[in-house]
């Protein structure tokens, strides 16, 4: 029976490029006729790699990234609006995140997506930095304007006589970027705040500027299908799923924290978004979740997350929750830089580091690249261990095995490793009784040294007590001697 994992992939390999094959397969381009099935005799044929099974003890890779918006033409690219813009642009011939992505991706096994998925909300943004032109009507389009206009006036308008919003245009430019990894690759997406709405939090504009369907997340709820029904809950925006030795959970953090908790866009007086379930659903899933998961099979719980890690309602919903049932490792987005931390729990880093902590390790992918480039760091936290403000990059996170999992931050424009490091975590309760024997060896091996160490110390107790009762016992009449010590 086909995995989870294995449906998510070919929704994603049909869902990405629609567009694109819409155009080819169902019109021709001469006259915008509609011609069924016109090319279909031409298109690629694209082939996946299933999931490994819950249990599968084999070591694999994932590409894990945040905050990952178009590259070039409408997005990211070598310049910037004269009134404003990114503030790290690309730099000529600059190869940036999705194709490093390309290059490397037969190192991976799929793509877990952090929030902030191709940025179509940034039209506006773009149009009042006059990106796309400094007139009036270019920095301050109209509502009807930001519905019609055609992004590319010989491509679209005139070949199909077919008309998109701005910002739809955005999102499909951005699908078939990607689509050389996600028609092989399964892509995993989790909800981040510029999947909500058209006009991006911009002063002056909100939910009554946008269209119906560019409201209330019905961008991501309509572009993609995650594994929500199979993990008992019949949306997107919480789910979980297994791969081999790792369980992995995706959470919304941008709406539904539950227990009265103002989430950071849920329901703001311009942008009304959620709740997406009932009273501390979210939350009590969460939970229950964690509670089911076989540890005999999949000793990882795995955590992402697609918000600011500062936001004292996020902290206050989960945090807790992460710390009681042990997560190893949780990653986000939202703040545009890299970051790795320090384990840390309740504002208190773990002192045993890397090295079998009992808080869990968190780290920031948001500097994949989008219009606005990279954020700055204003001040040095203790907490983080390693910091990068400069580099857009992505995340390789590989499982070794049920106590090694290993994480290189790559830098996009060479491909090359900027930061690497390794957690060391035990979970002797997730032992399977059919492991590997390489792995019943090594479990066998820690057993005994620590009873070794175990038998030294019992024999080194017992013979400090004989050396004290012999001392006593030769102690002259009426003399009494201190235990432990002699005459």
């Amino acid at each position: 029976m086909p995995s989870l994992f294995v449906k998510l992939a070919t929704f994603a390999t049909l869902a990405v490029g629609a567009l694109g094959a819409y155009v080819e397969d169902q019109v021709d381009a001469g006259n915008g006729v509609h011609v069924p099935g016109a090319y279909c005799a031409y298109r690629p044929t694209y082939s996946f790699k299933t999931a490994l099974a819950a249990g599968d003890w084999t070591p694999f890779t994932i590409a894990t990234i945040a905050d990952l918006g178009l590259m070039g033409h409408d997005g990211l690219s070598t310049t910037v609006g004269p009134l404003g813009g990114a503030f790290r642009a690309l730099g000529p011939n600059e190869t940036n995140t999705i194709q490093s992505m390309i290059a490397l991706r037969d190192t991976y096994e799929f793509v877990g997506h952090y929030g902030d998925i191709g940025y179509a909300d940034y039209f506006l943004k773009e149009s009042t930095h006059a990106y796309f032109g400094n007139s009036s009507e270019l920095t301050n389009p109209s509502r009807e304007q930001v519905a019609i206009r055609c992004p590319w006036a010989s491509f679209c308008c005139v070949r199909l006589s077919l008309t998109l919003p701005k910002d739809e245009s955005l999102s499909e430019q951005f699908f078939d970027q990607m689509q050389p990894i996600t028609a092989s690759k399964p892509w995993m997406v989790t909800p981040g705040n510029h999947e909500a709405n058209c006009d991006n939090g911009l002063k002056g504009y909100g939910d009554a500027y946008c269209l119906i369907g560019q409201t209330n997340f019905t961008f991501y709820i309509e572009h993609f299908r995650m594994p929500s029904q199979q993990s008992h809950k019949t949306n997107n925006f919480w789910y979980s799923y297994d791969v081999g030795m790792a369980h992995f959970i995706s959470l919304d953090t941008e709406t539904d924290l539950g227990h009265g908790l103002v989430a950071p866009i849920a329901n703001i007086s311009t942008n009304h978004n959620g709740p997406f379930g009932g009273l501390n659903e979210q939350v009590d899933w969460l939970v229950e979740d964690l509670k089911s998961v076989d540890r005999t099979k999949t000793p990882r719980p795995w955590y992402t997350q697609v918000s600011p890690p500062t936001w004292p309602a996020w902290q206050e919903a989960f945090e807790q929750i992460f710390y009681d049932y042990e997560v190893d490792l949780y990653m986000n987005g939202h703040v545009h830089t890299y970051e790795r931390m320090h384990p840390i729990f309740n504002g208190t880093i773990d002192p045993n580091g890397l090295n079998n902590p009992r808080a869990p390790w968190m780290l920031l992918l948001g500097a994949a690249g989008h219009y606005d480039g990279l954020d700055v760091f204003s001040t040095n936290q203790s907490y983080t261990a390693f910091g990068d403000d400069e580099h857009f990059g992505w995340g390789r996170l590989t499982f070794d095995n049920a106590t090694h999992l290993s994480f290189e931050y790559i830098n996009s424009a060479d491909s090359q490793v900027l930061d690497r490091a390794t957690l060391y975590k035990e979970h002797k309760s997730s032992f399977p009784a059919e492991s590997s024997a390489e792995t019943l060896l090594a479990t066998a091996v820690e057993e005994l040294e620590k009873l070794q160490a175990e038998l030294k110390l019992a024999e080194a107790n017992v013979a400090t007590r004989k050396a004290a009762v012999d001392a006593e016992h030769a102690a002259p009449v009426g003399v009494r001697v201190p235990r432990g010590r002699t005459l």
